[in-house]
């Protein structure tokens, strides 16, 4: 790692504090996800177009702590030119503190424009649209289920037999009610509970989070790279982008991944344009979206009342892909943490071609 500026060490443990208290998906992640999909998927199977009823138990950041980060955030400005990149992250993260308090109102579809959306990209919004009209491809069977422990073939199981292969110091967890298949926490890949999926879902998802995201954040550690731990400035978002990628390139972009990849791209656009879950379910369905696809995409895009992170994967996936053929050297970086495109170009710029 090349010699880094004295005072990034405290600028690092600030920030890591901060980001600890302030999790935006966790916070926005219903208390009772996993009885209310049951029992979404079960109506509008039956016919019944119901709405949902979650509750959530998102905790405000103390005041004190979002005055630090402001007073934090204005002294590293001062300090170039890494200094605003700690800048901005921590001012992404006050901004992920006032939507965790929006967390169950409508203002809630405001606040994660400003964090999510980075605007209309005509080749993602043709992507999406593409992607939606493909035929439905024959199902495949979903023969595993995620969290069964005597099933070689199942998520919890290939997930630790890969941490355990590349020596990652990282649980697995099972978790009812996950949004998504999997996700990686600071110490920790959680795995949803009990759902039916195929083998090359199960294959996707452990390539997706372990070298996508467990493997970027375990490098940063090792490495003393605080800010790739904690995150620059759009670098959790660009890191799906970036794990997008490598799904592509190991040939998981098959008809079935790239329509459910554009359906979550339309539905998060109608979260933030305003659509409520039975608008957006609705509209799923008559994609030829299956009930439990519409029913947990529209779950999905409405954490929180209307987050819509999902709006940010294939902005990131043309951003990250851009970058990369034009200046290969950025992925040294983009590889070592939770780090941003443009954050990439500002440390290849100050410390070197190599991460």
């Amino acid at each position: 790692m090349p010699r880094l500026p004295p005072w990034v060490g405290a600028a690092d443990r600030a920030l890591s504090f901060a980001a600890a208290r302030i999790c935006v998906v966790r916070s926005a992640t219903a208390v009772n996800a996993a009885e209310e999909l049951a029992r979404l998927e079960g109506a509008w199977t039956a016919g019944r177009e119901v709405a949902p009823s979650f509750q959530w138990d998102a905790r405000p950041a103390p005041a004190d702590l979002l005055r630090g980060l402001d007073a934090l955030a204005t002294r590293f400005d001062a300090e170039p030119p890494l200094g605003p990149l700690y800048a901005a992250r921590a001012r992404e993260l006050l901004l992920d503190a006032a939507i965790i308090e929006a967390v169950g109102t409508p203002a809630i579809r405001a606040l994660a424009s400003r964090r999510f959306d980075v605007g209309s990209e005509a080749r993602v919004e043709a992507w999406a649209r593409a992607w939606v009209e493909m035929a439905p491809p024959p199902a495949e069977p979903a023969c595993v289920v995620t969290d069964d422990e005597r099933d070689p073939r199942s998520l919890v199981t290939r997930m630790r037999a890969e941490i355990g292969r590349r020596r990652l110091p990282m649980r697995v967890v099972v978790q009812p009610g996950l949004a998504s298949l999997a996700a990686t926490s600071d110490d920790a890949v959680v795995v949803v509970a009990a759902r039916r999926v195929t083998v090359a879902d199960v294959e996707r998802t452990v390539l997706h989070e372990i070298e996508g995201h467990a493997e970027p954040l375990v490098c940063a550690v090792r490495r003393g790279f605080g800010l790739g731990a904690v995150g620059s400035a759009r670098g959790i978002d660009d890191q799906e982008g970036r794990a997008l990628l490598l799904e592509r390139r190991a040939g998981h972009h098959g008809p079935a991944r790239l329509r459910e990849l554009g359906l979550r791209h339309v539905a998060a656009r109608a979260c933030l344009a305003g659509a409520d879950f039975v608008e957006i379910a609705r509209s799923l369905r008559e994609r030829e979206a299956s009930v439990a696809s519409a029913v947990r995409i529209a779950a999905r895009v409405l954490r929180g009342g209307g987050l819509a992170r999902e709006v940010v994967y294939l902005s990131a996936l043309s951003r990250v892909e851009r970058a990369l053929r034009a200046e290969p050297s950025l992925d040294g970086w983009l590889a070592s943490g939770r780090v941003s495109v443009e954050a990439a170009r500002v440390l290849v710029e100050a410390l070197g071609l190599a991460a």
